[in-house]
């Protein structure tokens, strides 16, 4: 789709992903401006920010040859070709407010009022735009894209654009503000996505047990056993995924053992950690034959 775009293309990255991004951009002659103006001076913030290119056919193949990429950019079709009026836009949705509880009210919240906090919006991030965008009023959408007409990214199911709309309302000048209800509809969104992703990892590492169950049993086995996990302490979806793998390789004994919830929940470093652990030694075991349960 993005040669179908005018050029200059624009492209968001999201630095955190890299090792370097600014680094990487420079050896392929790409130049980038980072959407943090707030930390020049701090090396690590500069090294991780996101950055904002304006690319020309060229560098957009440069950019499209580098292994990985497509999955950690946001494309942005902006036919202005503004760069400046783009940078300028998108450092305007850095910042969201979302409610301080997720039991609170549903109404949209005052970034007046202390029901409500601010915190960093990863619009940089294609798996934070997949799963933002479907829960979005088209008000909130009208925010979001500004005057730009598409956006694209590399998401779960592949490829996917989003078009500006011309029947969306006005929307305010204002940041973006969710409400407690939107919140929910993606935390829900994203327990379903790593789910799915924990599935797709224990298919990898136990297939033979994934095998007696189908898609259904397999995701509801997993929200099960997540509700188990995080009651045990753990947060991460590694931990959760390890956690799943240590309980269907010990048909489930791993989960009701007692002496193992109570290790993850008194580990000083935390459960994520210590489930790590377990899985460390669970693994020598099984390369001497040994077993799990």
């Amino acid at each position: 789709m993005l040669a179908e775009w005018p050029a200059p293309i624009f492209v968001v990255l999201e630095g955190a992903l890299f090792p370097n991004l600014p680094e990487l951009l420079r050896q392929a002659s790409i130049p980038a401006r980072s959407l943090y103006l707030e930390y020049g001076n701090n090396a690590s913030v500069v090294r991780t920010a996101p950055r904002l290119a304006q690319l020309d056919r060229r560098a957009l193949d440069r950019l499209l040859s580098i292994d990985g990429m497509t999955e950690r950019a946001v494309f942005w079709r902006y036919d202005a070709a503004d760069e400046p009026a783009l940078f300028r836009h998108l450092r305007t949705l850095n910042l969201v407010e979302i409610p301080k509880s997720p039991e609170g009210a549903t109404d949209p919240p005052d970034i007046f009022s202390e029901t409500t906090r601010t915190v960093i919006f990863r619009h940089w991030d294609p798996n934070i735009i997949e799963l933002t965008l479907p829960i979005m009023t088209p008000q909130q959408l009208r925010r979001f894209f500004g005057s730009a007409q598409a956006i694209a990214i590399e998401g779960a199911k592949g490829a996917a654009q989003a078009k500006h709309r011309d029947h969306w309302p006005a929307a305010t000048r204002s940041r973006l503000q969710f409400d407690a209800t939107q919140m929910s509809a993606l935390a829900d969104a994203m327990s379903q996505r790593s789910r799915r992703d924990v599935a797709a990892y224990l298919r990898e590492v136990a297939p033979e047990r994934v095998a007696q169950m189908n898609e259904l049993e397999l995701l509801a086995w997993l929200n099960d056993n997540e509700r188990q996990g995080r009651a045990a302490g753990l947060t991460t979806e590694r931990a959760l995924g390890q956690f799943a793998s240590l309980s269907l390789l010990s048909r489930g004994e791993f989960a009701r053992s007692a002496s193992a919830l109570d290790y993850l929940r008194a580990a000083p470093d935390g459960a994520d950690p210590a489930i790590g652990r377990l899985m460390v030694a669970v693994a020598s075991q099984l390369e001497q034959g040994r077993g799990v349960a």
